[in-house]
């Protein structure tokens, strides 16, 4: 996946150059498009919605968020 992504970049990276704080943040902007690809979105969306799961989503969402890069 990260490859499929990378050569799909490369386009946009030949005629864009990040600058240093853009750099800095692309790890992060990558965990947020791995975490909530589509099929992982629709599944938090129920289990957002479900009294009982709510809360473990949450604490999934945070966990995946500030795992160490």
């Amino acid at each position: 996946m990260d490859a499929e992504q990378d050569d799909n970049l490369s386009v946009i990276f030949r005629h864009y150059t990040m600058n240093d704080v853009e750099k800095a943040a692309f790890p992060y902007y990558r965990r947020i498009v791995d975490l909530f690809q589509y099929p992982d979105v629709c599944l938090m969306v129920k289990w957002l919605k479900e009294e009982k799961r709510r809360d473990k989503c949450l604490e999934l969402i945070r966990a995946l968020v500030s795992k160490a890069l």
